[in-house]
């Protein structure tokens, strides 16, 4: 019986000791503000970001970042009630040492600059010791008041009121945290503007950066999948991160046909709908030309005065606004046979496929293609965006001095060609008193020569 009552005792005491734990562990989590998320694409979907410090006795370390999507999905409890509620996890960061970006500072929400002047606005992240990258952007509300250039510096043009909208995106570079996969579809430019030296280097640039990517590494998490641009948009292969299997690929891309962007945008998108959210999903877009060819749409950004085949433009740009919800977009510009407004709209037209400015590139010489291939490629396999913030600066730009005193000086020597001189009026008087001078002497010589009669 005293062995049968000590068994007992300690599983008691066992079946305690998780609930102990808990407890204990409840009272050392602090959980600091949520994240900064991207909302659901469900209306009736909730999102919350939670990351937990664990503090010990010998060190504070961060947990993986979570995220918690309430879906609409209909269930049925025991008691017959109807509930729409169904949970998922999925990891952002399983990076240990990771610490997130939970807003950014900015130098000031109010400015005023003279016209002709220029003003930088300077961001820094909170916490300044976030391991997060800033990738930022810049908008002018009005570019003929203000315009800002992608390093944050503004440059006043004529008196008014501007906007200048900064979005900061915190991103995770994917090369110090090994839990995230990448997925890259390149989308080769199969036109028949690329037949010759230019369909060769383009074969050669993505081979290497495929390669150099992936290395030998047959685990790699970076996968590509290839796709042409050109009539319409054939899947060369699927995702894969098999190097001889992508080299055949690339390989049998030929160049035919025209340059239809809705095709190949919606392949790519297709691609990688079927990949899980928690990767880095991108489209890395190569071409050598404008848009020309499948769908069209008369209304929308461009017009006839911006490019004649502007119906497939506009077809485009507003399916590439779509896929930048999910995916990012990286274009890079072969402009080896392009000119005049062509090529004015040709980059025009690709800094607005990208998801950003700082997402393009051009390159005019067959020779500098591959190294410029592997910077924008580069880049679309090295980040993954974890969240976003957007601060507003107002800028009232003012009458330079410069220009003020230059108005002042004009209207001073108009006012003068309407009016004499103070330095003139003195010197009519002086004439005046000359010539009676002159005069009075005139009559004294003739009242003396009649008197000398």
């Amino acid at each position: 019986m005293k062995n049968l009552f000590k068994a007992l005792a300690c599983a008691v005491f066992l079946a305690a000791m998780p609930i102990a734990a808990t407890t204990a562990s409840a009272e050392d989590v602090s959980v600091p503000e949520a994240e900064v998320v991207m909302a659901a694409d469900d209306a009736d979907a909730a999102v919350t970001t939670i990351t937990a410090a664990v503090t010990t006795e010998s060190e504070t370390t961060t947990t993986t970042t979570v995220i918690e999507t309430t879906t609409g999905t209909d269930t049925t409890t025991a008691d017959g009630e109807t509930t729409t509620a169904e949970t998922t996890t999925t990891v952002v960061s399983a990076n240990p040492n990771r610490v997130a970006i939970q807003d950014v500072v900015i130098n000031a929400t109010k400015q005023d600059v003279e016209s002709g002047k220029k003003f930088k606005i300077e961001i820094k992240k909170d916490p300044l010791n976030a391991t997060d990258e800033l990738v930022l952007r810049y908008i002018s509300s009005d570019e003929s008041i203000a315009t800002v250039d992608e390093n944050g510096i503004v440059t006043a043009h004529k008196p008014g009121k501007v906007t200048v909208t900064v979005i900061a995106d915190a991103v995770i570079p994917v090369v110090n945290d090994n839990s995230l996969e990448t997925y890259t579809v390149l989308i080769l430019d199969a036109s028949g503007s690329m037949q010759g030296a230019p369909m060769t280097a383009q074969k050669e640039a993505a081979k290497k950066f495929c390669e150099d990517t992936i290395g030998t590494n047959k685990n790699s998490n970076h996968k590509f999948a290839v796709i042409t641009l050109d009539s319409g948009s054939k899947t060369l292969t699927d995702f894969t991160n098999d190097i001889d299997e992508l080299d055949s690929a690339i390989a049998k891309t030929t160049a035919y046909g025209s340059t239809n962007y809705s095709a190949a945008l919606r392949n790519a998108a297709e691609l990688l709908s079927k990949v899980s959210a928690d990767a880095v999903r991108n489209i890395v877009l190569c071409s050598d030309g404008n848009p020309y060819g499948g769908e069209e749409k008369s209304t929308g950004k461009y017009t006839l005065s911006d490019y004649s085949d502007y119906e497939y433009a506009n077809a485009a740009y507003d399916i590439a606004q779509e896929i930048k919800k999910d995916y990012e977009i990286y274009t890079l510009g072969f402009f080896h046979s392009l000119s005049g407004n062509d090529l004015d709209f040709g980059r025009t037209y690709l800094k607005d496929v990208a998801s950003y400015d700082s997402n393009y590139a051009e390159v005019n010489k067959v020779d500098d293609l591959q190294k410029v291939f592997a910077d924008v490629a580069g880049n679309a396999v090295s980040y993954k965006k974890v969240s976003s913030v957007t601060k507003e600066v107002e800028v009232n730009v003012t009458e330079g001095k410069t220009a003020a005193k230059a108005e002042a000086k004009a209207e001073k020597k108009a006012d003068s060609q309407d009016s004499p001189k103070t330095g003139d009026d003195n010197h009519n008087v002086m004439l005046i008193s000359i010539l009676f001078i002159a005069m009075a002497a005139a009559a004294v010589t003739v009242k003396a020569g009649r008197t000398d009669k």
